[in-house]
């Protein structure tokens, strides 16, 4: 496991290594929605999946079971897992996280694993810089057991209630 940033090679080795892993392409531009989704279909990581801010990293700002509120407001603990269990990410897999922006929209998925209650099982930023993948990692904690690739979140803070991660 890595503890520090990695380079290109290095995640190749990893995704090369059998180990669970998904790689989630987070790419996204505030002025121009549907610019992450042109990046990803020009060019992305072999395998990874397509995490858009608008449409999986957000809920409809009219969602009763929203999390919070604002311009991109979470998605509920329950939709978020739901989504994650679609796709076939389970808790025994590490989540590599990567955009083309500084990491300003994967370092938002990287936050929700946590958020979600995921604390145990390894999970990585790649920040992609002048085409080079960079992966930091941080460990996410095993709060359920895959059961057809469903994801069981802890129980959080309140939506009104102020909480730091």
């Amino acid at each position: 496991m890595y503890t520090t940033l990695i380079s290109a090679p290095q995640l190749q080795a990893l995704l090369k290594s059998g180990q669970p892993c998904m790689v989630f392409d987070c790419s996204f531009e505030l002025m121009q929605p549907g610019a992450g989704e042109q990046q990803y279909q020009q060019a992305h990581i072999p395998g990874a999946v397509r995490a858009d801010l608008d449409r999986r990293l957000s809920a409809a700002k009219t969602a009763p079971d929203a999390a919070s509120g604002g311009r991109h407001p979470l998605p509920s603990r329950a939709t978020f897992a739901a989504w994650l269990g679609s796709i076939g990410f389970s808790n025994n897999m590490q989540a590599v996280v990567y955009d083309r922006q500084g990491a300003n929209y994967c370092g938002r998925l990287w936050w929700m694993l946590k958020w979600a209650g995921m604390k145990r099982w390894p999970c990585s930023m790649v920040a992609c810089r002048r085409g080079r993948p960079m992966v930091a990692q941080r460990r996410v904690a095993r709060q359920g057991r895959r059961a057809g690739c469903s994801i069981k979140v802890c129980p959080g803070p309140r939506k009104d209630s102020a909480h730091r991660y």
